[in-house]
């Protein structure tokens, strides 16, 4: 398996470092953003260039706007992706509508990752 680290800037001046992981082994690639920067810039899109496309990501949803992530995540090479770490503001009623509508306007599969999933990659 390789695994390639991308720092994060989420709380560096507070608690240092974070990261994203690319995982590959063989022949597929899985991504999870870990916890990113308010303004979704530290998110590493070099994690998606290649020859081929991410086969799954997991990206947090708690610390940006949707907003701050639209074109990042609508220009990714992706299969699937699914949110995870679920802020309160995206659980509210106006959030739910938010997210869902988004997810739908994403260029790939999406969907909100939930405890105890189980995703097959084939």
């Amino acid at each position: 398996m390789k695994v390639r680290a991308f720092k994060n800037r989420h709380l560096e001046k507070i608690k240092g470092n974070s990261y994203s992981f690319l995982l590959e082994a063989e022949g597929k690639k899985i991504f999870f953003s870990g916890d990113l920067s308010a303004e979704f810039s530290d998110f590493p899109v070099a994690a998606f260039q290649g020859e081929t496309p991410v086969d799954l990501a997991f990206c947090e949803l708690t610390h940006y706007p949707l907003a701050k992530a639209e074109k990042i995540l609508k220009s990714i090479r992706v299969k699937q992706l699914y949110f995870s770490h679920i802020g309160d503001w995206y659980e509210s009623e106006a959030g739910v509508i938010q997210r869902e509508q988004f997810i739908r306007e994403l260029p790939y599969p999406a969907a909100v990752a939930f405890d105890a999933m189980v995703v097959e990659l084939h």
